[in-house]
């Protein structure tokens, strides 16, 4: 009869022989919303230029966000600070409050400070807060290390 590690040991070397991908890198969906088109095209080529494996959707109004957000899920959500058709922070709170959205971290992307007060949003809400005048491709860069 094998011992419990010869059992291990010929699962490893069967998952070596097939080749199975890491499933922790499999289906990475990141959601860019933000109201310029051109930007999130230029951050979805830089993303998938760096990581093939990273699946970029995107919304240019909270509508559309919130519409995408209730069909799929996503392992990162991105929100420019500058959205036209309804705040930021409002936007923040419909996705953590009313959708219930609570695991999937969230960046705010803004090229000024960019910090709420926590009366409007609970600091636990934003995972992250990125300077556009950074740059995109550090942008693509930032929002790879919440995948990785």
């Amino acid at each position: 009869m094998p011992s419990n590690s010869d059992s291990k040991e010929s699962f490893l070397k069967e998952l070596i022989r097939e080749g199975k991908p890491d499933e922790k890198k499999l289906d990475q969906k990141v959601l860019l919303i933000d109201r310029s088109g051109t930007a999130v095209a230029i951050i979805s080529k830089l993303i998938s230029k760096h990581a093939a494996d990273i699946k970029v959707d995107s919304a240019t109004t909270a509508d559309e966000a919130l519409a995408k957000l209730s069909n799929q899920h996503y392992n990162l959500i991105t929100i420019s600070k500058n959205i036209d058709d309804v705040g930021c922070a409002e936007m923040i709170n419909k996705i953590r409050r009313e959708m219930n959205i609570l695991d999937t971290p969230l960046i705010v992307v803004s090229g000024e400070d960019s910090r709420f007060p926590e009366d409007e949003v609970p600091p636990e809400y934003i995972n992250g807060y990125f300077d556009k005048k950074l740059g995109q491709s550090e942008l693509a860069h930032y929002i790879e290390s919440f995948l990785s």
